[in-house]
């Protein structure tokens, strides 16, 4: 699904086969239901996307944000359910965090990225589904720089979370 205008609207979105690519003008994206995607990719000529609506955004593949390209998540709670890296940002590219949440709830691998991929968190929570090991960082000299609140794991002892900060060594600020 390719849009070159604004994607928006209080309808449910489940288009979880594919990617969801924005490459027109900035300007809202989702509403006030759930949507879930599978691979989301901003390629704006310039410009930013902010996430409008009270409904969650979940995206089960990659989000990757192209070099002239913003993300703004406001107030969203956004959830990343896959595994490996599920966030990319192109030089250039930006990731707002505002006061949103990201949730990282794969039932694999994780890898979470940090300032030195541009990304920053409001609230982080590393909540998988099952017993998972989460990554800190994706390459040497990064931090992960919450400036909320962060949870490891849930109440649930079958869903533990492992979380390595050895590979990467990365601050955690």
């Amino acid at each position: 699904l390719t849009v070159s205008g604004v994607l928006s609207g209080n309808g449910i979105l489940n288009h979880t086969g594919q990617t969801v690519n924005l490459v027109g003008n900035a300007g809202n994206f989702s509403g006030n239901s759930n949507w879930l995607v599978n691979n989301f990719t901003l390629g704006l000529p310039s410009g930013t996307i902010t996430l409008a609506g009270s409904g969650a955004l979940t995206v089960s593949g990659v989000l990757d944000i192209g070099a002239t390209s913003t993300l703004d998540l406001a107030s969203k709670v956004v959830t990343f359910s896959g595994s490996g890296t599920p966030i990319t940002v192109t030089n250039g590219g930006i990731f707002t965090p505002s006061s949103s949440t990201v949730q990282y709830t794969g039932t694999s691998a994780t890898n979470i990225v940090g300032s030195g991929a541009g990304v920053t968190y409001n609230n982080l929570s590393l909540i998988p589904a099952g017993t998972v090991v989460h990554t800190l960082g994706t390459a040497a000299s990064q931090s992960i720089t919450v400036n909320g609140n962060m949870t490891i794991g849930t109440n649930n002892a079958a869903h533990a979370v492992d979380v390595n900060m050895a590979t990467w060594d990365p601050d955690l600020i």
